[in-house]
């Protein structure tokens, strides 16, 4: 069996479900739906200052290719590309995903560019997943704002990525080949 890290599938943003951070658009989700590695930082969601601690923005992903998926998934990794504005401290942002019926625990990142031409990616990896193509429907993302943030601090998201992958891809063709042999 063949180890493979090449990711199956990536999920952009399709829908909002919690929208309150402060966006520019009626849809949070149109702000955020570029890829990470060519941002428009024109538009993007943000959590501006003391009145946007501990605020959550949630949405819904575009639904997978399932036949890209017939061995099923056990990572998920969340990509976006974030920042600060200058002259301001650092700040963290939380992100989880919901996947299988429950929500992960958040993993914690500190956005540390200033201004959006110093604005970088930030990523962070679930693994162990046991998951069959089906599980992949329902999987949503969300984002929340730090709970330390002081009057006039502020984080901005411009872009947002879900990505689903194997450690170990093993298609139902393979494993009708192998029983074969076994």
């Amino acid at each position: 069996m063949a180890t493979s890290r090449a990711y199956l599938q990536e999920l952009i943003p399709s829908s909002d479900i919690v929208t309150e951070w402060k966006s520019s658009a009626a849809t949070h989700w149109t702000e955020i739906d570029d890829d990470p590695d060519a941002p428009t930082t024109g538009s993007y969601i943000n959590a501006p200052g003391l009145s946007y601690r501990n605020k959550v923005d949630r949405f819904g992903l575009t639904n997978p290719n399932k036949n890209n998926l017939e061995g099923g998934f056990d990572q998920i990794r969340v990509g976006f590309f974030a920042w600060h504005p200058s002259g301001q401290p650092n700040i963290e942002v939380y992100v989880r995903v919901y996947v299988k019926g429950a929500w992960t625990g958040y993993l914690t990142k500190t956005v540390t560019g200033e201004g959006a031409d110093e604005g970088a990616i930030y990523s962070g990896t679930w693994y162990e997943f046991c998951c069959d193509q089906n599980d992949a429907d329902d999987i949503q993302v969300e984002v929340k704002s730090s709970s330390s943030t002081e009057a006039g601090n502020s984080v901005i998201i411009a872009a947002l990525r879900v990505y689903i992958q194997a450690s170990d891809i093993l298609t139902a063709a393979t494993a009708r080949k192998l029983a074969h042999f076994i």
